[in-house]
């Protein structure tokens, strides 16, 4: 079955293909917790969700992302726009190996993405005060919090 949005791009239903769908993404490769990979977010134009191609801290844990076609990721952005909001973390580029930008955490932009539209690897988020704020975000954003 094939689905049309409002500008015209078409869609085809998983329903048809889920199996062959998740077979062919198991062979991408998996990524780790705290990995910085460069993702597609796609280019809806006509919605405030962030898109294109662009970093992505992997949230979901590693050995989740081995067994299965789909990820958690939260994207990054260089804007420094609502860094004062409990859901947005500033990332600083020395909190991290291999990753040369510092920027924004968008925990309220956190999405599944299925492995084949992750490209690489660009870094790592190494500093676990780093891990605990992106945690705690997350844990603020979703009303996880206990007391």
């Amino acid at each position: 079955m094939k689905i049309n949005n409002k500008s015209g791009a078409e869609y085809k239903s998983t329903q048809e293909n889920d199996v062959g769908d998740s077979y062919i993404a198991m062979n991408y490769p998996s990524y780790s917790r705290w990995d910085i990979v460069m993702a597609e977010f796609g280019q809806d134009y006509d919605s405030c969700v962030i898109r294109g191609y662009r970093p992505a801290v992997v949230f979901s844990l590693s050995a989740y992302n081995e067994s299965s076609p789909i990820m958690m990721l939260i994207p990054l952005t260089k804007r420094l726009k609502g860094v004062d909001r409990d859901y947005h973390v500033f990332v600083d580029k020395n909190d991290c190996k291999g990753y040369d930008a510092s920027g924004i955490a968008l925990v309220e932009q956190m999405r599944p993405m299925d492995r084949r539209f992750v490209n690489r690897k660009i870094g790592e988020v190494v500093d676990v005060h780093m891990h605990a704020k992106i945690e705690g975000a997350v844990v603020e954003f979703l009303g996880l919090r206990s007391d």
